[in-house]
């Protein structure tokens, strides 16, 4: 399935990233090509990232893993100690040394059954049951036309929900001719700390991998498509935390207007919360009292 041949750079800046080139087998990259559902097949969007999605949950996504073999073996390959050690073993010198992180991954058991079912879940959906640390990881398949990447794709420059680790895509082709759609990541300017800069640029071109780290210095966006002759389709897989694995991001301009779900809070939104946490445990000792 994965080519053993693949073409693989790995770059440090403007946050760990890999690019991978021929990443599948030839044939079976043709039969993912061949076998990707028409954007006339998706009915309903329950991801609300590209145009047209789907997840495990979800019908079509079903459907697809039950007709088609290739799709059949990308999903239990997705869900699989393999898939993430894969891409876990290309970051693993960073869970220490980056300073982001807020804890230590390498005591995080790896949970290999699907846990987002049907929609993208935060940490909220996590961190209010009493659960050990897991990380996890998630496959969808979507598709993205004429306007991809204003309204779509994040919206604009921005960093990945607090829960993910890793972001990985993969481009499956789909149309014969577009313009924009290219994967872009972004640094802070040099000339001016309250705006961002294009960093590097990639073209979503057949079989190509971009996996990376994502660090509260992983902006990135998709460059709006302007033109496209089919649809640009894609796949989005992450290995995800149920507990927060990054620290909050300062709170300057930057992060404000592209970062907002991982800013600190204030020091009256903490207080908020504190007596929210602890107004929530009386109730349930009071609740426990009342039931025994």
């Amino acid at each position: 399935m994965i080519n053993s041949d693949f073409k693989l750079k790995k770059y440090n800046d403007p946050c760990p990233h890999i690019i991978i080139s021929d990443f599948f087998e030839k044939v079976f990259y043709t039969k993912l090509e061949e076998d990707f559902p028409n954007s006339k097949r998706f009915k309903t969007n329950s991801v609300n990232r590209m145009h047209g999605d789907i997840t495990y949950g979800d019908q079509l996504y079903s459907d697809l893993i039950n007709s088609s073999a290739v799709y059949n073996k990308l999903h239990n390959w997705v869900y699989s100690k393999d898939f993430m050690n894969f891409f876990l073993n290309f970051f693993k010198d960073y869970f220490k040394s980056d300073d982001d992180f807020y804890q230590n991954l390498e005591k995080f058991d790896l949970h290999f059954e699907p846990l987002e079912i049907g929609k993208v879940f935060n940490l909220d959906n996590y961190e209010s049951k009493n659960t050990k640390p897991l990380l996890f990881p998630r496959l969808d398949i979507g598709y993205g036309v004429k306007n991809y990447g204003i309204n779509t794709g994040g919206k604009g420059p921005h960093i990945d929900n607090p829960q993910r680790v890793i972001s990985i895509l993969f481009y499956v082709g789909g149309y014969n001719i577009m313009e924009g759609g290219q994967h872009r990541l972004y640094k802070i300017s040099n000339n001016n700390e309250k705006e961002l800069e294009v960093s590097k640029i990639y073209e979503p071109k057949k079989n190509l991998l971009i996996a990376s780290l994502q660090n509260n210095f992983a902006f990135h966006d998709v460059n709006p498509i302007t033109h496209i002759e089919g649809q640009r389709n894609a796949f989005y897989m992450a290995i995800s935390s149920n507990k927060r694995t990054w620290r909050p991001s300062k709170r300057n301009y930057i992060n404000k207007k592209y970062n907002k779900n991982r800013v600190e809070n204030t020091f009256l939104k903490k207080c908020f919360l504190n007596i929210k946490k602890i107004s929530l445990n009386i109730f349930k000792i009071k609740l426990s009292n009342i039931l025994n």
